[in-house]
């Protein structure tokens, strides 16, 4: 059990030992035991490496050689690039370019006002960040007096209580009150700028030392030469100790007599490789970083204690930078590529079978010495807790071994090894064949003295003999594939075929040979449907449905559910593996994780969870096994080497977890950057507004100091949306899509494997009202509602009074009609009075026409019979009597042109029609003639002249001389028209 309450003991289980020896002294001597082994034995190895994380130049943008790494207040790392300065937030890379793009050799981070100090190619300045987190760079090049304007490259940067440092390779550049200042009058060989504890020192080409005394550089007193080589790094080891690494001699420490090798357990080797940079981790090895091979660990014990290179993770062998970060991971700027060693994972990896690096099936440590059993054979190598570098690759391949390795089991002290070609005892690094039957999966040891054995076509049977152990052949009546196998309590074997079903074989049978075996996965045990598959915890079997695990009852084979693991194992999920240790911790996985169950009590079945996400997806499928060695060092075979797992600082890593919100974007046609995050967001002082229409937010999060994506989880609660905390999950980025107007209050946290949850940072949100819902909107509706209610009142006032006077004038109309009705009755007998008047008027007028139509008629009928005649005359000139009669015709006919009896009638019924005509010519014109009264009367009826001559038996003439005579008399001008007078007189 992986808790520092409980005793650990690698051979001897404690708690079973109390339950099965009632004997106190047995006890106590038990213990003992198990304390004295477990302070023997419970360190952590150093066996495998550490998980490195690698980015390439395309992911980074940073070009090749990286030169230079700080880490800032924030959790945010910056590197020194060819491209320019790089700063990574833990999930996204951002370039920053230089004036004219030139490369970045160092960088330099101010602490207390977050300011970035950058030096590239003859260009030296600063990023600062705005308010919202924007950095802008501002080039310290123009401070300079044009004679110190041209330099090469700036290799170191040091921010002190004096100001900041800029080291060339001919000059240092103090930038102090807002003013640069070069700090040599002329231009020296320079090789090194570094701090010496409290101390500012420089190392010249001549190996001189000089020390910076607060205003400028003078020689250092004593030692006044560091004569070992050129420096590369200065770190401070202890409080009292600085170790200076030199780039080909080696190490050394300053002493009181001058400087001395500090000695490490493999000088040479460190000499040959360059260290071209150094530093410090936080539990205190020493690091360094070589141009020949890679990284070096260097422990207290001044041992090498890891090489991390190319061969086992590097992406190349020169490293020009690294920096240490507060949780002890290590960056690595190389000559192509950045890398992240994660020195902080609780696992190591390693291949037994060097570079064929083949799956591994089992584990095991039998006599000091671990056995690997792989797909290409079974190698070893001696249990250490330290390995020099090069020891941690000296695998063995075990003799006559080569080829699939199942499993490895100590049975009765002695290693057995299940292979594809058979079952094997492994004895003094040697592999002793003890069948031919091909693929044993497994062994199980049912008494002191007999061995079952499932293999590819059934189970086979070892018995002991003479502290032998031989074949004793097979079990008849069983042919199926017996990989999954187990023995309860009372001596039955139960086999698990994945396709089949599940199988049991009672003791009895196996001890005959012969068997009747029972088929179970196939049946309904009540409304249960059985998985095939079966776990062995404990002495107990176990099997599942979709829902529940149940234990088999030995006696009865019944099923009780197993209720230890309702609330800690989702079945639901599907159950691959439940492996019980040594030390009743229980390893599982499912198809949605995998974790490690450890019994919190002695005596209680009281389990705490843990999950392990690293394992997702590496383990063997189908053969997951573990080797619990002690509570720092456990085994898990995988599908690509072994990983070494440390459950004890995995568990008890109480670190604290600090959240970071390092973007802030508002999706729109172009997305457009808010906030950067380059600043302390730790409190709830944020606040977003969006304008409505406009309200789609991204936000991004990442934790600082967990370089590995997988180990940290994040929730979020959205107040004024969501009701509660969102599930936890590996996003890290939180999309909030067409937010509807109002206030939001964004709170987000997170957390690591071991539980431990981080600050909360909380953000305001506020989506702006459309306009149709701005307060603005609203004082306007408010008048408008004002105004339209007193528009109403007004309205119905305006419709009362109204009312009213129609009510008062349809009163007086009432009253009124009677009298009208009076007048209406007069009118109306005048009116029909006025009708017959009307009728006869127009009778009278149409009488008269017809009249006047009549005599024009009559006149030219008699004109036109004068004429006749008047031809004929001619011929009655010598026939006197006709010519008498023909006057007498003549003279009849004018007689009749002049006798006109009808005019009198003609003059009495015009008169009447048009209103006394006549009385009233007379009246105004009494010159008038007989004529000029028939010429009046006719014009007034419209009459043509032709039809006025006919009429009064004048020529057409007669009547325009008659016409012009008249107008004289009735005082016309010459404009005015005589018979439009006449019609409207």
């Amino acid at each position: 059990m992986f808790d520092d309450s409980i005793i650990y003991c690698p051979h001897y289980r404690v708690q079973r030992a109390m339950k099965d020896r009632s004997s106190s002294l047995f006890f106590i001597f038990t213990l003992l035991l198990c304390i004295s082994t477990t302070v023997l034995q419970s360190q952590l190895s150093n066996l495998g490496n550490p998980p490195v994380i690698s980015y390439s130049k395309k992911s980074t943008s940073a070009g090749t050689q990286t030169w230079g790494i700080a880490e800032d207040s924030y959790g945010y790392t910056w590197f020194a690039c060819n491209a320019g300065l790089v700063k990574f937030d833990g999930y996204n890379w951002e370039l920053f370019r230089l004036p004219n793009d030139t490369k970045a050799r160092s960088v330099a981070i101010d602490q207390s006002s977050h300011t970035i100090y950058v030096g590239g190619q003859g260009n030296f300045g600063y990023y600062a960040p705005d308010e919202n987190g924007f950095f802008t760079y501002t080039s310290l090049n123009e401070r300079l007096d044009k004679k110190f304007s041209h330099f090469s490259d700036v290799w170191n940067i040091i921010v002190s209580e004096h100001g900041v440092f800029f080291r060339t390779d001919h000059q240092v550049f103090r930038y102090f009150g807002k003013k640069v200042i070069p700090l040599f009058s002329h231009n020296i060989s320079l090789n090194h700028l570094g701090k010496w504890g409290d101390d500012l020192v420089l190392q010249d080409e001549s190996q001189q030392l000089f020390i910076f005394n607060g205003d400028k550089f003078v020689k250092k007193a004593h030692p006044s030469a560091f004569n070992q080589g050129r420096i590369s790094s200065v770190i401070r080891y202890t409080k009292d100790t600085l170790l200076i690494t030199t780039i080909n001699n080696g190490i050394f420490y300053e002493s009181s007599s001058g400087f001395l090798p500090w000695t490490t357990s493999d000088d040479q080797f460190l000499k040959t490789k360059i260290i071209y940079c150094a530093d410090k981790s936080p539990d205190g090895k020493v690091l360094i970083g070589t141009s020949f091979s890679g990284l070096l660990t260097i422990d207290r014990n001044h041992r090498i204690e890891t090489n991390i290179n190319k061969k086992n993770g590097l992406q190349n062998n020169s490293v020009l930078s690294l920096h240490s970060t507060e949780k002890g991971d290590i960056w690595l700027g190389l000559d192509n590529g950045i890398d992240l060693v994660h020195m902080n994972s609780p696992f190591r990896q390693f291949y037994p079978d060097g570079e064929l690096q083949g799956t591994g099936y089992s584990v095991a440590l039998h006599h000091n010495k671990l056995f690997f059993g792989t797909n290409t054979g079974l190698y070893t190598i001696d249990w250490k807790n330290y390995y020099q570098p090069d020891e941690k690759n000296s695998f063995k391949l075990v003799p006559n071994t080569k080829g699939q390795v199942w499993k490895l089991q100590n049975i009765h002290d002695e290693l057995w090894m299940c292979h594809h070609e058979g079952g094997y005892i492994i004895k003094d690094n040697m592999a002793k064949k003890l069948t031919d039957i091909i693929g044993i999966w497994k062994i199980v040891e049912i008494d002191k003295n007999t061995l079952i054995a499932g293999h590819y076509q059934g189970l086979a049977v070892f018995k002991r003999y003479k502290n032998n152990w031989i074949s004793d052949g097979i079990i008849d009546g069983f042919t199926e594939s017996a990989r999954i196998i187990h023995k309860d309590m009372m001596g039955n074997v139960w086999i698990a075929h994945p396709y089949r079903g599940i199988y049991m074989v009672l003791a009895d049978d196996i001890r005959n040979k012969k068997t009747s075996q029972r088929l179970y996965g196939t049946e309904r045990s009540g409304n249960k449907q059985l998985k095939n598959m079966i776990y062995e915890l404990g002495s107990k079997i176990v099997v599942a449905d979709h829902q529940h695990l149940y234990e088999i009852n030995a006696a009865n084979f019944s099923l009780t559910k197993y209720t230890f693991s309702e609330d800690l194992i989702s079945v639901k999920d599907g159950v691959k593996y439940i492996i019980e240790d040594d030390y009743n911790n229980i390893w599982y996985g499912t198809g949605r994780e995998n974790g490690l169950l450890i019994p919190e009590k002695k005596f209680e079945p009281d389990y705490k969870k843990f999950i392990l996400k690293e394992l997702s997806g590496k383990l063997t499928d189908g053969h997951e096994s573990v080797l619990t060695i002690d509570k720092e060092n456990v085994i898990f075979p995988t599908d690509k080497g072994f990983l070494l797992f440390n459950p004890s600082s995995y568990m008890n890593d109480t670190s604290s977890v600090q959240l970071l919100l390092t973007k802030v974007i508002l999706r729109n046609d172009k997305d457009s950057l808010l906030h950067q995050g380059s600043m302390n967001t730790t409190s709830d002082e944020l606040i977003f507004k969006l304008p409505n229409g406009n309200n789609d937010i991204i936000f991004q999060f990442s934790v600082k100091g967990y370089p590995d994506k997988e180990d940290i989880e994040y929730t979020q609660f959205l107040k004024g949306s969501d009701k509660n905390w969102t599930d936890w999950s590996g996003e890290s980025t939180f999309n909030f899509n067409k937010l509807a107007p109002g206030k939001y209050e964004l709170s987000v946290k997170a957390r690591n494997q071991s539980g431990i949850e981080s600050n909360v940072i909380t953000v305001q949100i506020i989506v702006a009202y459309p306009w149709y819902q701005s307060i603005q909107a609203y004082i306007l509706y408010f008048l408008l509602f004002i105004g339209m209610v007193l528009w109403i009142i007004k309205r119905q006032k305006i419709k009362h009074e109204s009312e009213k006077k129609k009510i008062e004038e349809k009163n007086l109309l009432r009253e009124k009609e009677h009298l009208i009705n009076a007048e209406l009755n007069k009118e109306e007998i005048i009116k029909l009075q006025n009708e017959k008047l009307e009728a006869e008027l127009k009778y009278k007028n149409q009488e008269l026409t017809s009249f006047t139509y009549h005599l024009v008629t009559k006149n030219e009928l008699i004109s036109e019979i004068k004429k006749a005649i008047s031809k004929l005359e001619p011929k009655f000139e010598k026939n006197k009597e006709l010519k008498k009669e023909f006057k007498n015709i003549i003279h009849l006919t004018e007689q009749n042109d002049d006798i006109d009896a009808d005019w009198e009638n003609f003059i009495q019924s015009f008169d009447q029609v048009h209103s006394d005509f006549f009385k009233r010519l007379n009246e105004e014109f009494n010159a008038l003639s007989p004529n000029d009264y028939k010429m009046c009367t006719y014009l007034r009826m419209n009459l043509t002249t032709k039809e006025i001559a006919a009429l009064m038996n004048i020529s057409i003439r007669s009547v325009e001389t008659n016409r012009y005579r008249l107008r004289k008399k009735l005082g016309l001008h010459q404009d005015e028209n005589l018979t439009q007078f006449l019609l409207k007189y």
